[in-house]
């Protein structure tokens, strides 16, 4: 019988101005508390705490598993980016060759709900194993009487070897700008990133 292990835990590794959000406290007044932000006098606090807030809400009504903020205008209210995290259970057939299959099979996307353009993927090797990672424009519409929004997105899903498990890695922003190049950030990012594997 072939060996197994699992994934027990991530280190991000954040640079500057990324900030890890506490998802396990039933209260996130703690954790926002701790967050080092460089306010300003005429910062308005209220506003940048609601929308912590109601972000981490999202995260955890969603069930991820790991997420962190790119705050760079504390002071504006702004939440420049969020990254999500999440482990899953590879099924019989799952790799990186059908996984690569089913993100290109989305490649030219077109509904009333997501509309993707810009689409771009690729295969490399990660410190952790094998990964395979897609940037792409997405008009998402919530619904048929909501306004539309653009959001840039990369993904990156890494395969560990040995491991019963893989980890999806999303990065997404309505704020065009936000990054240079999300590809490119993004993957020196997940780079930095570490999974320790214990053995099932």
């Amino acid at each position: 019988m072939v060996s197994r292990s699992h994934i027990s835990a991530v280190l991000l590794n954040l640079p500057e101005d990324w900030f890890d959000v506490d998802l396990e406290s039933d209260d996130p007044t703690a954790w926002i508390d701790g967050l080092d932000l460089d306010f300003t006098e005429n910062a308005d606090r209220v506003a940048m705490v609601r929308a912590l807030e109601s972000v981490r809400a999202a995260f955890v009504e969603d069930s991820v598993d790991v997420a962190a903020l790119y705050l760079p205008q504390p002071n504006d209210g702004i939440i420049g980016a969020a990254m999500v995290l999440d482990v899953f259970e590879i099924a019989e057939g799952d790799s990186p060759e059908s996984y690569l299959d089913f993100v290109e099979s989305h490649r030219n996307l077109r509904s009333p709900e997501l509309d993707i353009s810009a689409f771009q993927s690729w295969r490399s090797a990660h410190p952790s194993g094998e990964l395979v990672g897609y940037s792409h424009l997405a008009l998402v519409t919530p619904g048929p009487d909501s306004e539309s929004s653009l959001e840039e997105r990369a993904v990156f899903a890494i395969f560990p070897p040995g491991a019963s498990q893989m980890v999806r890695i999303t990065f997404r922003t309505a704020r065009l700008g936000a990054f240079v190049d999300i590809a490119t950030e993004a993957s020196a990012m997940v780079n930095d990133m570490t999974f320790d594997l214990e053995p099932q």
